[in-house]
Parts: C-alpha cells; structure tokens; sequence
C-alpha cells in the first residue's frame, strides 16, 4: 500500500463489501447443485440455438436458384432478389455483456444476483461466446460502473461473487 490511512468510511465500505463476498459465496456453495443444473441447462440451451445459428443459409440474391416463393417480391416490390445462394457462417459473431445493477434496491438479493450472474457467464463461457460482466450503482451523485471479468478473462468468473450493491 501506499501507507495512507484510509477514512472510516472506506474502511467499512470495503469492511462490508469483503462480508457480502463471503455470503455471495456461502449462499451459491449452499445451493451448489441446483446453480450447477441450471448452468448446465442453460449451456444446453445455448448451444441448441447457437448450431440453429450456423448455416448453410439460404441468403436471396439476384442470381442463382429461383425461388418461386420470392417471385411476388419483384413484381410488387421491386426486389429483383428471387433467387438464393447458400452460405456457410461460422457461427455467433456477438458477445455478451452482463450489467448487473447495484444500487441500493438490490441489497436484498445480492447473493441470488451474484450466483446468476456467475450460471450466466460460465454458460456462456463454455458455448465459447465471449462474456462480460459488469454492475453499476449511483454514489454521492455519480454513477460507477464496476467490470467483474472482461471478453476472454476465463479465470476471472470468480470475481463476479464481489458484486456487493451498494448506492
């Protein structure tokens, strides 16, 4: 450190942000079982929709197969698209960013939140989306935003148990 004393504030925020982790950890090792189902149904299901995501697809063009079913389009709509080609996607091109909401309202649930927030990103994680995760509270009139685990920081899901809602 740097040898400065830190204000009694500080010292109980962050006092009570390391209490909030360990119950954010107690409360997900608690239900340990049902968090690991639901990632795992989650995953389940995200991979589902992500191989409904790859092609070939079938893309209108202005040459190639007819496809009867698009004539009407260049007759009323002046779409001279009516033929397809396929194409191959190599899969999702997105990601996915988790904002978390930390303000005051949620100091009930923080522990709940926390444990989603960490099935959301692991499932993602192994659909291999890239994931990040963030929280945002007000403080003394400004808004902080707080980034858990950044696209491809793989080791740093844990992080995502500091959440602590604060505001």
């Amino acid at each position: 450190g740097t040898g400065k004393k830190q204000s009694p504030q500080t010292e109980k925020f962050l006092e009570d942000a390391r209490a909030q982790r360990k119950r954010n950890l107690d409360h997900y090792n608690e239900n340990r079982m049902v968090y690991q189902q639901a990632q795992k149904k989650l995953s389940d299901q995200i991979s589902n929709a992500v191989l409904q995501c790859t092609g070939p697809f079938r893309i209108p063009d202005h040459r190639g197969v007819l496809d009867s079913s698009a004539v009407w389009k260049a007759l009323y709509l002046e779409d001279g698209r009516v033929f397809t080609n396929l194409t191959e996607e190599p899969g999702p091109g997105f990601s996915v960013d988790l904002m978390l909401d930390a303000s005051a309202s949620r100091l009930g649930v923080q522990e709940v939140i926390a444990a989603q927030a960490y099935v959301i990103a692991s499932s993602m994680e192994k659909c291999h989306i890239p994931v990040q995760v963030y929280s945002f509270c007000s403080m003394r009139g400004y808004t902080a935003l707080r980034l858990f685990c950044g696209y491809g920081e793989t080791d740093a899901k844990e992080r995502i148990f500091d959440y602590f809602a604060a505001g």
